[in-house]
């Protein structure tokens, strides 16, 4: 729904009535006042642009293009025609602004935003975030050009405003598969909703240890990760992290770590065999080339555990082709 200039509330793009085009908007302040009104804020949310998954956090938004619509748990804007990530920051910014200000987004105590970063909303909400971590999926290098400009914008409005993000490559969580106690095998978007979900159940934690790496100029994460994992299978923590190594969210070379965190649920009984694992971890692959290390581990019931490794990096392989296809995509607008 939305309002025209002689306040009309009507569906769709013009007002039924007098023809007049909607202001989305300034109606937006209205919706939010009956829908987005809450005594407090969730104690945890998530916001996702452009990708579907189950995160467990109190409160849950998806945010994308297509038919219009608003509610608590979504909105979807109307398609830009012919447009591109900046006249979609143009035309949306503001009302993006009004829905996560509704939401009470950035007043949660633990709050995460996952996006694709190749959705042409995903830049105007990067730009919008403060003191939140983002999860990053990134395109492939075959991705069009459009694509992979996109995806490069919205990494660049990442940095620039200091938001940490952890990148994970498409084609890496589409082809992995895991096993979450109480819900049963994940793969693609399921599979990174439950590393969300670890990322949200140590939170303060994870963002202290951010924010300390951002002061060291280091805010881009690489991720690998065990679900389900036991010494059945893998034998010790220390092999299972090992073992996770050979699966990365995005590639990057040993002597770009600058910083290394464990976050996980893991077994009451289990915690001190993981902690020694990963301080083995670090002695044996990172001796005296990390800044930073941390531990963050949720004690549980369950005999399998999660674990997920996040290394701070100071690049990371593939990621010149997003900058090429932006200033590919540049030159010709320009020319035209």
């Amino acid at each position: 729904m939305g309002k025209c200039v002689e306040g009309h509330v009507t569906e769709g793009l013009k007002c039924q009535l007098c023809g007049a085009p909607l202001d989305f908007a300034s109606s937006m302040e209205d919706v939010l006042k009956v829908k987005l009104s809450l005594p407090s804020p969730p104690k945890s949310q998530a916001i996702l642009v452009g990708v579907g998954g189950n995160v467990r956090a109190e409160h849950v938004s998806y945010l994308g293009i297509g038919e219009e619509k608003v509610s608590y748990s979504s909105l979807t804007l109307p398609l830009v025609k012919g447009g591109l990530a900046d006249d979609y920051e143009r035309s949306y910014k503001e009302t993006l602004r009004r829905y996560l200000d509704g939401l009470q987004f950035f007043s949660s105590p633990a709050r995460l935003a996952v996006l694709d970063s190749t959705n042409l909303l995903s830049p105007a909400v990067g730009s919008l975030l403060i003191d939140v971590p983002a999860i990053v999926v990134i395109p492939t290098p075959d991705s069009s050009t459009l694509e992979l400009s996109t995806s490069y914008l919205t990494l660049n409005v990442l940095d620039r405003s200091q938001i940490p993000a952890l990148l994970v490559r498409r084609d890496v969580i589409e082809d992995s598969t895991g096993y979450v106690h109480g819900v049963g095998v994940v793969n693609g978007m399921e599979l990174l909703s439950s590393l969300a979900s670890l990322v949200l159940s140590s939170y303060e934690e994870i963002w202290d240890f951010m924010q300390l790496n951002s002061k060291l100029g280091v805010r881009t994460y690489a991720l690998t990760w065990v679900l389900g994992g036991s010494d059945l299978v893998f034998g010790s923590p220390l092999n299972a992290m090992r073992a996770s190594t050979f699966v990365r969210s995005v590639q990057f070379l040993e002597e770009e770590v600058e910083s290394l965190a464990l976050a996980g649920r893991v077994d009451k009984n289990q915690v001190e065999s993981v902690e020694r694992s990963f301080r083995e971890l670090v002695r044996d692959g990172f001796k005296g080339k990390l800044s930073t290390t941390k531990v963050m581990l949720t004690s549980t019931e369950s005999s399998v555990y999660d674990l997920l490794l996040m290394y701070g990096v100071k690049g990371v392989v593939g990621l010149e082709v997003l900058e090429a296809a932006h200033n590919k995509l540049q030159s010709r607008a320009e020319a035209r």
